[in-house]
Protein backbone atom coordinates (compact mmCIF):
# COMPACT_ATOMS: atom_id res chain seq x y z
CA UNK A 1 0.00 0.00 0.00
CA UNK A 2 1.36 3.45 -1.00
CA UNK A 3 2.13 5.95 1.76
CA UNK A 4 -0.56 8.43 0.65
CA UNK A 5 -3.22 5.71 0.52
CA UNK A 6 -2.20 4.48 3.98
CA UNK A 7 -2.42 8.01 5.41
CA UNK A 8 -5.84 8.55 3.80
CA UNK A 9 -7.05 5.28 5.25
CA UNK A 10 -5.79 6.03 8.78
CA UNK A 11 -6.58 9.75 8.90
CA UNK A 12 -9.80 9.97 6.88
CA UNK A 13 -11.12 6.41 6.95
CA UNK A 14 -10.88 6.19 3.16
CA UNK A 15 -9.78 2.87 1.74
CA UNK A 16 -10.43 0.70 -1.24
CA UNK A 17 -12.46 -2.46 -0.66
CA UNK A 18 -10.55 -5.70 -0.82
CA UNK A 19 -10.97 -7.03 -4.34
CA UNK A 20 -9.83 -10.03 -6.28
CA UNK A 21 -11.29 -8.57 -9.45
CA UNK A 22 -12.93 -5.37 -10.66
CA UNK A 23 -15.24 -4.27 -13.48
CA UNK A 24 -14.09 -1.75 -16.08
CA UNK A 25 -16.51 0.29 -18.21
CA UNK A 26 -15.21 2.22 -21.24
CA UNK A 27 -17.57 4.69 -22.89
CA UNK A 28 -17.05 6.43 -26.23
CA UNK A 29 -19.49 8.15 -28.56
CA UNK A 30 -20.12 4.95 -30.55
CA UNK A 31 -19.29 1.98 -28.36
CA UNK A 32 -19.18 0.75 -24.77
CA UNK A 33 -16.98 -2.04 -23.42
CA UNK A 34 -17.57 -3.82 -20.12
CA UNK A 35 -14.87 -6.09 -18.72
CA UNK A 36 -13.81 -7.83 -15.56
CA UNK A 37 -10.14 -8.39 -14.86
CA UNK A 38 -7.88 -9.56 -12.08
CA UNK A 39 -4.13 -9.77 -11.49
CA UNK A 40 -2.51 -13.17 -11.85
CA UNK A 41 1.25 -13.64 -11.44
CA UNK A 42 1.69 -9.87 -11.55
CA UNK A 43 -0.08 -9.49 -14.91
CA UNK A 44 -3.71 -8.78 -15.88
CA UNK A 45 -5.99 -11.71 -16.60
CA UNK A 46 -9.30 -11.16 -18.42
CA UNK A 47 -12.42 -12.82 -16.98
CA UNK A 48 -15.06 -11.13 -19.17
CA UNK A 49 -15.13 -8.58 -22.00
CA UNK A 50 -18.35 -7.35 -23.62
CA UNK A 51 -18.70 -5.02 -26.60
CA UNK A 52 -21.95 -3.04 -26.65
CA UNK A 53 -22.72 -0.62 -29.56
CA UNK A 54 -24.61 2.59 -28.92
CA UNK A 55 -27.43 2.86 -31.49
CA UNK A 56 -27.94 6.09 -33.41
CA UNK A 57 -24.53 7.31 -32.38
CA UNK A 58 -23.72 9.53 -35.28
CA UNK A 59 -22.37 12.94 -35.98
CA UNK A 60 -25.12 14.58 -33.96
CA UNK A 61 -23.72 13.10 -30.76
CA UNK A 62 -20.12 14.10 -31.37
CA UNK A 63 -18.49 17.30 -30.22
CA UNK A 64 -20.29 19.96 -32.20
CA UNK A 65 -18.31 23.10 -31.46
CA UNK A 66 -14.56 23.44 -31.07
CA UNK A 67 -13.65 24.09 -27.47
CA UNK A 68 -16.53 22.12 -25.98
CA UNK A 69 -17.25 18.62 -24.72
CA UNK A 70 -20.14 16.33 -25.58
CA UNK A 71 -22.68 16.52 -22.77
CA UNK A 72 -25.71 15.14 -24.67
CA UNK A 73 -24.99 11.45 -25.13
CA UNK A 74 -24.57 10.58 -21.45
CA UNK A 75 -27.51 12.71 -20.35
CA UNK A 76 -29.95 9.90 -21.23
CA UNK A 77 -28.79 7.64 -18.40
CA UNK A 78 -31.85 5.41 -18.76
CA UNK A 79 -30.86 4.61 -22.34
CA UNK A 80 -27.22 3.84 -21.45
CA UNK A 81 -28.17 1.71 -18.46
CA UNK A 82 -30.83 -0.04 -20.57
CA UNK A 83 -28.16 -1.06 -23.07
CA UNK A 84 -25.78 -2.33 -20.40
CA UNK A 85 -28.15 -4.26 -18.15
CA UNK A 86 -29.32 -6.96 -20.60
CA UNK A 87 -25.79 -7.65 -21.77
CA UNK A 88 -24.37 -7.81 -18.24
CA UNK A 89 -27.22 -9.97 -16.96
CA UNK A 90 -26.12 -12.82 -19.23
CA UNK A 91 -22.75 -13.06 -17.43
CA UNK A 92 -21.89 -13.88 -13.84
CA UNK A 93 -19.74 -11.11 -12.45
CA UNK A 94 -17.40 -11.58 -9.55
CA UNK A 95 -17.35 -7.91 -8.47
CA UNK A 96 -19.73 -5.02 -7.94
CA UNK A 97 -17.03 -2.34 -8.11
CA UNK A 98 -16.50 -0.41 -11.33
CA UNK A 99 -13.97 2.06 -12.75
CA UNK A 100 -15.18 4.09 -15.74
CA UNK A 101 -12.85 5.14 -18.54
CA UNK A 102 -14.14 7.87 -20.88
CA UNK A 103 -13.03 8.86 -24.37
CA UNK A 104 -11.93 12.29 -25.55
CA UNK A 105 -15.54 13.16 -26.41
CA UNK A 106 -16.41 13.55 -22.71
CA UNK A 107 -13.12 14.64 -21.17
CA UNK A 108 -9.64 15.86 -22.03
CA UNK A 109 -6.13 14.88 -20.96
CA UNK A 110 -3.17 17.21 -21.26
CA UNK A 111 0.46 17.04 -20.20
CA UNK A 112 2.59 20.18 -19.82
CA UNK A 113 5.62 21.46 -17.97
CA UNK A 114 5.85 24.59 -15.86
CA UNK A 115 8.32 26.33 -13.52
CA UNK A 116 8.52 24.67 -10.14
CA UNK A 117 6.41 26.28 -7.40
CA UNK A 118 5.96 25.44 -3.75
CA UNK A 119 3.44 22.71 -3.01
CA UNK A 120 1.11 25.08 -1.15
CA UNK A 121 0.55 27.02 -4.40
CA UNK A 122 -0.27 23.98 -6.56
CA UNK A 123 -4.01 24.30 -6.06
CA UNK A 124 -4.11 27.70 -7.77
CA UNK A 125 -0.98 27.81 -9.94
CA UNK A 126 -1.46 24.51 -11.80
CA UNK A 127 -5.12 25.05 -12.89
CA UNK A 128 -4.16 28.56 -13.96
CA UNK A 129 -1.38 27.13 -16.14
CA UNK A 130 -3.71 24.40 -17.47
CA UNK A 131 -6.10 27.01 -18.88
CA UNK A 132 -3.48 27.76 -21.54
CA UNK A 133 -3.88 24.23 -22.92
CA UNK A 134 -7.59 23.52 -22.30
CA UNK A 135 -9.79 26.17 -24.02
CA UNK A 136 -12.93 25.33 -22.04
CA UNK A 137 -14.44 27.39 -19.19
CA UNK A 138 -13.24 25.73 -16.00
CA UNK A 139 -16.44 26.61 -14.20
CA UNK A 140 -18.18 23.70 -15.97
CA UNK A 141 -15.34 21.22 -15.43
CA UNK A 142 -14.20 18.82 -12.75
CA UNK A 143 -10.45 18.34 -12.89
CA UNK A 144 -7.61 16.48 -11.25
CA UNK A 145 -3.86 16.58 -11.75
CA UNK A 146 -0.68 14.89 -10.67
CA UNK A 147 2.81 16.34 -10.58
CA UNK A 148 5.69 14.40 -12.14
CA UNK A 149 9.31 15.30 -11.30
CA UNK A 150 11.36 16.15 -14.40
CA UNK A 151 14.93 17.43 -14.89
CA UNK A 152 15.55 21.21 -15.19
CA UNK A 153 14.95 22.76 -18.60
CA UNK A 154 17.53 24.30 -20.96
CA UNK A 155 17.61 27.42 -18.75
CA UNK A 156 18.64 25.21 -15.76
CA UNK A 157 15.62 26.41 -13.79
CA UNK A 158 13.66 23.84 -11.72
CA UNK A 159 10.41 22.65 -13.23
CA UNK A 160 7.94 19.80 -13.06
CA UNK A 161 5.56 18.04 -15.38
CA UNK A 162 1.80 18.03 -14.86
CA UNK A 163 -0.67 15.43 -16.08
CA UNK A 164 -4.01 17.25 -16.11
CA UNK A 165 -7.41 15.69 -16.78
CA UNK A 166 -10.87 17.25 -17.01
CA UNK A 167 -14.45 16.04 -17.37
CA UNK A 168 -17.61 18.07 -17.81
CA UNK A 169 -19.61 18.25 -14.61
CA UNK A 170 -22.75 17.02 -16.39
CA UNK A 171 -20.91 13.98 -17.74
CA UNK A 172 -19.61 13.11 -14.28
CA UNK A 173 -23.13 13.29 -12.84
CA UNK A 174 -24.35 11.03 -15.65
CA UNK A 175 -21.60 8.47 -15.02
CA UNK A 176 -22.54 8.34 -11.34
CA UNK A 177 -26.21 7.86 -12.22
CA UNK A 178 -25.37 5.05 -14.67
CA UNK A 179 -23.31 3.19 -12.07
CA UNK A 180 -26.13 3.55 -9.55
CA UNK A 181 -28.69 2.18 -12.02
CA UNK A 182 -26.43 -0.82 -12.63
CA UNK A 183 -26.14 -1.42 -8.87
CA UNK A 184 -22.39 -0.93 -9.08
CA UNK A 185 -20.12 0.98 -6.74
CA UNK A 186 -18.20 3.66 -8.61
CA UNK A 187 -14.55 3.60 -7.52
CA UNK A 188 -13.12 6.01 -10.05
CA UNK A 189 -13.37 7.85 -13.36
CA UNK A 190 -10.40 8.40 -15.66
CA UNK A 191 -9.52 9.11 -19.27
CA UNK A 192 -8.94 6.37 -21.86
CA UNK A 193 -5.24 7.10 -22.59
CA UNK A 194 -4.45 6.61 -18.87
CA UNK A 195 -6.32 3.31 -18.78
CA UNK A 196 -4.75 1.98 -21.99
CA UNK A 197 -1.18 2.82 -21.01
CA UNK A 198 -1.71 1.21 -17.61
CA UNK A 199 -2.80 -2.00 -19.35
CA UNK A 200 0.09 -1.96 -21.82
CA UNK A 201 2.68 -1.30 -19.12
CA UNK A 202 1.22 -3.96 -16.81
CA UNK A 203 1.86 -6.66 -19.43
CA UNK A 204 5.54 -6.22 -18.65
CA UNK A 205 4.85 -6.66 -14.94
CA UNK A 206 5.58 -3.00 -14.11
CA UNK A 207 5.54 0.50 -15.57
CA UNK A 208 7.99 1.24 -18.34
CA UNK A 209 11.11 2.97 -17.04
CA UNK A 210 12.25 4.17 -20.47
CA UNK A 211 10.30 6.56 -22.74
CA UNK A 212 8.60 4.81 -25.62
CA UNK A 213 5.95 5.34 -28.28
CA UNK A 214 2.98 3.21 -29.24
CA UNK A 215 1.05 3.32 -32.51
CA UNK A 216 -2.19 1.38 -32.37
CA UNK A 217 -4.38 0.54 -35.37
CA UNK A 218 -8.06 -0.10 -34.71
CA UNK A 219 -10.12 -0.33 -37.91
CA UNK A 220 -9.74 3.00 -39.64
CA UNK A 221 -8.51 4.73 -36.50
CA UNK A 222 -4.85 5.28 -35.67
CA UNK A 223 -3.85 6.32 -32.18
CA UNK A 224 -0.40 7.57 -31.17
CA UNK A 225 0.69 7.54 -27.53
CA UNK A 226 4.07 8.72 -26.26
CA UNK A 227 5.03 7.78 -22.70
CA UNK A 228 7.64 9.04 -20.25
CA UNK A 229 8.01 8.24 -16.54
CA UNK A 230 5.14 5.78 -16.86
CA UNK A 231 2.53 8.41 -17.82
CA UNK A 232 1.12 9.45 -21.24
CA UNK A 233 2.68 12.80 -22.18
CA UNK A 234 1.22 12.90 -25.70
CA UNK A 235 -1.90 11.38 -27.27
CA UNK A 236 -3.34 11.79 -30.73
CA UNK A 237 -5.95 9.93 -32.74
CA UNK A 238 -6.94 10.33 -36.35
CA UNK A 239 -9.15 8.59 -38.90
CA UNK A 240 -7.25 7.20 -41.88
CA UNK A 241 -8.84 6.84 -45.33
CA UNK A 242 -9.41 3.40 -46.81
CA UNK A 243 -9.40 1.83 -43.33
CA UNK A 244 -5.82 2.93 -42.81
CA UNK A 245 -4.34 0.88 -45.63
CA UNK A 246 -2.74 3.72 -47.57
CA UNK A 247 0.64 4.82 -46.21
CA UNK A 248 0.00 8.53 -45.68
CA UNK A 249 3.02 9.27 -43.45
CA UNK A 250 2.59 13.04 -43.75
CA UNK A 251 -0.86 12.85 -42.20
CA UNK A 252 0.33 10.63 -39.38
CA UNK A 253 3.54 12.68 -38.88
CA UNK A 254 5.01 10.47 -36.17
CA UNK A 255 8.34 12.29 -36.30
CA UNK A 256 6.50 15.61 -35.78
CA UNK A 257 4.81 14.20 -32.67
CA UNK A 258 8.19 13.18 -31.25
CA UNK A 259 9.73 16.58 -32.10
CA UNK A 260 6.82 18.36 -30.41
CA UNK A 261 7.40 16.46 -27.16
CA UNK A 262 11.12 17.10 -27.33
CA UNK A 263 10.86 20.84 -28.03
CA UNK A 264 7.70 21.86 -26.19
CA UNK A 265 7.77 19.46 -23.27
CA UNK A 266 11.50 18.90 -22.87
CA UNK A 267 10.92 15.14 -23.13
CA UNK A 268 13.55 12.61 -24.06
CA UNK A 269 13.16 10.87 -27.41
CA UNK A 270 11.61 7.41 -27.17
CA UNK A 271 13.98 4.46 -27.14
CA UNK A 272 11.62 2.44 -29.37
CA UNK A 273 8.25 2.50 -31.10
CA UNK A 274 5.70 -0.29 -30.61
CA UNK A 275 3.11 -1.05 -33.28
CA UNK A 276 -0.06 -2.91 -32.30
CA UNK A 277 -3.58 -3.59 -33.50
CA UNK A 278 -5.01 -4.89 -36.77
CA UNK A 279 -4.30 -3.42 -40.20
CA UNK A 280 -3.93 -4.87 -43.65
CA UNK A 281 -0.66 -2.98 -44.23
CA UNK A 282 0.77 -3.35 -40.75
CA UNK A 283 4.15 -4.61 -41.98
CA UNK A 284 4.45 -1.71 -44.41
CA UNK A 285 3.56 0.80 -41.70
CA UNK A 286 6.14 -0.73 -39.39
CA UNK A 287 8.87 -0.42 -42.03
CA UNK A 288 7.87 3.15 -42.91
CA UNK A 289 7.95 4.29 -39.29
CA UNK A 290 11.44 2.83 -38.90
CA UNK A 291 12.72 4.71 -41.91
CA UNK A 292 11.05 7.97 -40.85
CA UNK A 293 12.27 8.24 -37.26
CA UNK A 294 15.38 6.05 -37.32
CA UNK A 295 14.38 4.15 -34.16
CA UNK A 296 13.71 0.46 -33.52
CA UNK A 297 10.10 -0.41 -34.36
CA UNK A 298 8.61 -3.56 -32.86
CA UNK A 299 5.28 -5.28 -33.30
CA UNK A 300 3.49 -5.97 -30.04
CA UNK A 301 0.66 -8.49 -30.09
CA UNK A 302 -1.30 -7.21 -27.11
CA UNK A 303 -4.49 -9.12 -27.87
CA UNK A 304 -2.57 -12.40 -27.84
CA UNK A 305 -0.90 -11.52 -24.54
CA UNK A 306 -4.36 -10.95 -23.03
CA UNK A 307 -5.96 -13.97 -24.68
CA UNK A 308 -8.34 -11.85 -26.81
CA UNK A 309 -9.49 -12.35 -30.36
CA UNK A 310 -9.58 -8.64 -31.18
CA UNK A 311 -7.51 -5.73 -30.01
CA UNK A 312 -9.85 -2.77 -29.88
CA UNK A 313 -8.95 0.47 -28.18
CA UNK A 314 -12.15 0.59 -26.15
CA UNK A 315 -11.59 -2.94 -24.85
CA UNK A 316 -8.08 -2.01 -23.73
CA UNK A 317 -9.43 1.11 -21.99
CA UNK A 318 -12.02 -1.00 -20.18
CA UNK A 319 -9.42 -3.53 -19.00
CA UNK A 320 -6.98 -0.77 -17.98
CA UNK A 321 -9.68 0.80 -15.83
CA UNK A 322 -10.53 -2.56 -14.27
CA UNK A 323 -6.99 -2.99 -12.90
CA UNK A 324 -6.79 0.62 -11.64
CA UNK A 325 -6.86 -0.45 -7.98
CA UNK A 326 -5.51 -3.96 -8.48
CA UNK A 327 -2.11 -3.08 -9.90
CA UNK A 328 0.55 -0.64 -8.76
CA UNK A 329 0.51 2.23 -11.23
CA UNK A 330 2.16 5.66 -11.45
CA UNK A 331 -0.97 7.10 -13.10
CA UNK A 332 -3.09 8.62 -10.33
CA UNK A 333 -5.55 10.88 -12.17
CA UNK A 334 -8.97 10.46 -10.51
CA UNK A 335 -11.96 12.47 -11.77
CA UNK A 336 -14.82 10.93 -9.79
CA UNK A 337 -14.04 13.06 -6.70
CA UNK A 338 -15.39 10.17 -4.58
CA UNK A 339 -14.10 10.73 -1.04
CA UNK A 340 -11.23 12.68 -2.56
CA UNK A 341 -8.75 14.08 -0.05
CA UNK A 342 -7.29 17.48 -0.90
CA UNK A 343 -3.56 18.10 -0.95
CA UNK A 344 -3.86 20.45 2.03
CA UNK A 345 -5.64 17.79 4.07
CA UNK A 346 -3.09 15.18 3.06
CA UNK A 347 -0.17 17.42 4.06
CA UNK A 348 -1.83 18.25 7.38
CA UNK A 349 -2.35 14.55 8.07
CA UNK A 350 1.30 13.85 7.22
CA UNK A 351 2.42 16.58 9.61
CA UNK A 352 0.24 15.17 12.38
CA UNK A 353 1.55 11.65 11.81
CA UNK A 354 5.13 12.95 11.78
CA UNK A 355 4.55 14.76 15.09
CA UNK A 356 2.95 11.65 16.53
CA UNK A 357 5.95 9.61 15.43
CA UNK A 358 8.34 12.05 17.15
CA UNK A 359 6.29 11.99 20.36
CA UNK A 360 6.10 8.20 20.23
CA UNK A 361 9.87 8.00 19.86
CA UNK A 362 10.32 10.38 22.80
CA UNK A 363 7.92 8.37 24.95
CA UNK A 364 9.72 5.19 23.96
CA UNK A 365 13.09 6.62 25.01
CA UNK A 366 11.59 8.01 28.25
CA UNK A 367 9.94 4.67 28.98
CA UNK A 368 13.20 2.86 28.39
CA UNK A 369 14.99 5.26 30.75
CA UNK A 370 12.31 4.78 33.41
CA UNK A 371 12.47 1.03 32.98
CA UNK A 372 16.25 1.08 33.40
CA UNK A 373 15.94 3.24 36.53
CA UNK A 374 13.30 0.88 37.93
CA UNK A 375 15.58 -2.09 37.31
CA UNK A 376 18.43 -0.38 39.17
CA UNK A 377 16.15 0.47 42.08
CA UNK A 378 14.91 -3.12 42.11
CA UNK A 379 18.49 -4.37 42.46
CA UNK A 380 19.12 -1.92 45.30
CA UNK A 381 15.89 -2.98 47.01
CA UNK A 382 16.92 -6.61 46.73
CA UNK A 383 20.21 -5.77 48.43
CA UNK A 384 18.37 -4.03 51.24
CA UNK A 385 16.04 -6.98 51.71
CA UNK A 386 19.04 -9.21 52.15
CA UNK A 387 20.03 -7.10 55.17
CA UNK A 388 17.71 -9.10 57.42
CA UNK A 389 18.89 -7.41 60.64
CA UNK A 390 16.99 -4.25 59.76
CA UNK A 391 13.77 -5.91 58.70
CA UNK A 392 12.44 -6.96 62.21
CA UNK A 393 12.68 -3.36 63.42
CA UNK A 394 10.08 -2.28 60.85
CA UNK A 395 7.82 -5.32 60.86
CA UNK A 396 4.25 -4.73 62.05
CA UNK A 397 4.58 -0.91 61.83
CA UNK A 398 2.71 1.50 59.64
CA UNK A 399 4.41 3.96 57.30
CA UNK A 400 3.99 6.83 59.78
CA UNK A 401 5.45 4.77 62.64
CA UNK A 402 8.43 3.78 60.50
CA UNK A 403 8.98 7.41 59.54
CA UNK A 404 8.88 8.49 63.22
CA UNK A 405 11.32 5.73 64.17
CA UNK A 406 13.72 6.81 61.44
CA UNK A 407 13.48 10.44 62.58
CA UNK A 408 14.34 9.49 66.15
CA UNK A 409 17.32 7.49 64.95
CA UNK A 410 18.51 10.46 62.88
CA UNK A 411 18.17 12.83 65.90
CA UNK A 412 20.26 10.48 68.06
CA UNK A 413 22.88 10.22 65.35
CA UNK A 414 22.99 14.01 64.96
CA UNK A 415 23.37 14.55 68.73
CA UNK A 416 26.13 11.99 68.96
CA UNK A 417 27.91 13.46 65.96
CA UNK A 418 27.73 16.92 67.57
CA UNK A 419 29.28 15.53 70.72
CA UNK A 420 32.05 13.76 68.87
CA UNK A 421 32.55 16.51 66.36
CA UNK A 422 33.10 19.12 69.10
CA UNK A 423 36.00 17.38 70.84
CA UNK A 424 39.46 18.88 70.69
CA UNK A 425 42.82 17.98 72.17
CA UNK A 426 42.83 19.96 75.47
CA UNK A 427 46.58 19.64 75.88
CA UNK A 428 47.04 21.61 72.68
CA UNK A 429 44.82 24.35 74.09
CA UNK A 430 46.98 24.54 77.24
CA UNK A 431 50.05 24.62 75.04
CA UNK A 432 48.71 27.65 73.22
CA UNK A 433 47.89 29.41 76.50
CA UNK A 434 51.42 28.77 77.79
CA UNK A 435 53.02 30.03 74.58
CA UNK A 436 50.98 33.26 74.49
CA UNK A 437 51.31 34.12 78.24
CA UNK A 438 53.79 37.02 78.87
CA UNK A 439 56.62 36.58 81.36
CA UNK A 440 55.02 38.84 83.98
CA UNK A 441 51.68 37.02 83.84
CA UNK A 442 50.70 33.74 85.46
CA UNK A 443 47.65 31.44 85.33
CA UNK A 444 46.18 30.50 88.67
CA UNK A 445 43.04 28.69 87.51
CA UNK A 446 41.55 27.01 84.42
CA UNK A 447 37.93 25.96 84.07
CA UNK A 448 36.75 24.14 80.87
CA UNK A 449 33.23 22.88 80.13
CA UNK A 450 31.57 21.26 77.04
CA UNK A 451 28.12 19.63 77.21
CA UNK A 452 25.56 18.29 74.71
CA UNK A 453 21.83 18.89 74.67
CA UNK A 454 19.14 16.42 75.39
CA UNK A 455 18.61 13.44 73.11
CA UNK A 456 16.21 14.37 70.34
CA UNK A 457 17.67 17.84 69.85
CA UNK A 458 20.55 18.78 67.66
CA UNK A 459 21.44 21.85 69.77
CA UNK A 460 24.60 21.85 71.88
CA UNK A 461 25.75 24.43 74.48
CA UNK A 462 28.94 26.26 73.48
CA UNK A 463 32.34 25.20 74.83
CA UNK A 464 33.53 27.44 77.70
CA UNK A 465 37.07 28.14 78.95
CA UNK A 466 37.77 30.43 81.90
CA UNK A 467 41.34 31.55 82.57
CA UNK A 468 42.06 33.08 85.95
CA UNK A 469 45.42 34.66 86.86
CA UNK A 470 47.46 37.66 87.88
CA UNK A 471 50.08 40.13 86.66
CA UNK A 472 53.01 41.73 88.42
CA UNK A 473 54.96 44.55 86.84
CA UNK A 474 56.65 47.84 87.69
CA UNK A 475 53.40 49.76 87.78
CA UNK A 476 49.66 49.28 87.83
CA UNK A 477 49.32 50.60 84.28
CA UNK A 478 51.98 48.23 83.05
CA UNK A 479 50.18 45.29 84.65
CA UNK A 480 46.93 46.21 82.93
CA UNK A 481 48.71 46.51 79.57
CA UNK A 482 50.26 43.05 80.09
CA UNK A 483 46.84 41.50 80.74
CA UNK A 484 45.38 43.09 77.61
CA UNK A 485 48.44 41.98 75.64
CA UNK A 486 47.73 38.38 76.73
CA UNK A 487 44.12 38.69 75.57
CA UNK A 488 45.24 40.13 72.21
CA UNK A 489 47.71 37.28 71.66
CA UNK A 490 45.06 34.67 72.32
CA UNK A 491 42.69 36.42 69.97
CA UNK A 492 45.30 36.60 67.22
CA UNK A 493 46.48 33.02 67.62
CA UNK A 494 44.90 30.94 64.84
CA UNK A 495 45.19 27.75 66.87
CA UNK A 496 43.26 29.23 69.77
CA UNK A 497 40.78 31.18 67.68
CA UNK A 498 39.84 28.00 65.81
CA UNK A 499 38.44 26.57 69.07
CA UNK A 500 37.36 29.73 70.91
CA UNK A 501 36.33 32.62 68.74
CA UNK A 502 34.87 34.79 71.47
CA UNK A 503 37.26 36.15 74.16
CA UNK A 504 36.05 38.51 76.89
CA UNK A 505 38.69 39.71 79.42
CA UNK A 506 37.95 41.15 82.86
CA UNK A 507 40.73 42.94 84.79
CA UNK A 508 40.48 43.53 88.54
CA UNK A 509 42.82 46.04 90.31
CA UNK A 510 43.31 45.93 94.08
CA UNK A 511 44.60 49.37 95.19
CA UNK A 512 44.10 48.90 98.93
CA UNK A 513 47.45 49.61 100.64
CA UNK A 514 49.27 49.88 97.38
CA UNK A 515 50.40 53.55 97.54
CA UNK A 516 54.00 54.50 97.01
CA UNK A 517 54.42 55.62 100.60
CA UNK A 518 53.17 52.39 102.05
CA UNK A 519 55.24 50.31 99.60
CA UNK A 520 58.37 52.12 100.76
CA UNK A 521 57.70 51.31 104.44
CA UNK A 522 56.83 47.64 103.81
CA UNK A 523 59.23 44.78 104.19
CA UNK A 524 60.35 43.01 100.99
CA UNK A 525 58.19 39.96 101.81
CA UNK A 526 55.10 42.08 102.46
CA UNK A 527 55.83 44.18 99.35
CA UNK A 528 55.89 41.10 97.05
CA UNK A 529 52.61 39.85 98.48
CA UNK A 530 51.01 43.22 97.92
CA UNK A 531 52.20 43.48 94.29
CA UNK A 532 51.06 39.92 93.44
CA UNK A 533 47.51 40.68 94.47
CA UNK A 534 47.44 44.18 93.03
CA UNK A 535 46.21 43.16 89.48
CA UNK A 536 44.25 40.01 88.61
CA UNK A 537 42.25 39.04 85.55
CA UNK A 538 39.50 36.69 84.36
CA UNK A 539 39.30 35.77 80.65
CA UNK A 540 36.12 34.02 79.45
CA UNK A 541 36.54 32.16 76.18
CA UNK A 542 33.64 30.57 74.37
CA UNK A 543 32.97 28.89 71.02
CA UNK A 544 29.84 30.46 69.51
CA UNK A 545 28.27 28.86 66.40
CA UNK A 546 29.13 30.68 63.24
Amino acid sequence: MALDEMIEQLAFGRSMPKMNSCIGLAISSEMMFVSEARIKDGKPAVDHLLRIPIPSAGKDTLTRVAGSLNTELLTDTEKIAGLLKPAMSQTKWGSTNVVVSISHHFGLLRYFTMPSVDRKFWKTAIPSEAKKYIPIPFGDLVYDFQVIPVPPGPDKRPRFGVLFGVIHRKNLDSVRAIAEKLDLKLLGVELAPCSVERLWDSLGGQAESQPYGQVHFDGGWLRILLSENGVPIFFRELLLPDDGVSLDLRKVDLSGCIDFCRKQLGAKPPVRINVSGVNGSLAAWKESFGQEIGLPVEFRDISKALGLKAGEWGGYASLGGAIRFLHNTPIKIELSQSNKVSEEERQAAKAIFALAAVLSAFMLVAGFARSTAASIKSVELAKLKRQSAMIPAFQGKSADQIQKLIQEMEDKANSFSNFLGGQHDFTKILEVVADDAPDKLWISGIHYSSTIGEIGTAARTPRLLKLKGGVMAESLASEQETAMEFKAKLQADVRFNKVFNCIAPSIVTNTTGATSSTEQTQSPQSLNQTQETRTSFDIDCSAKRR
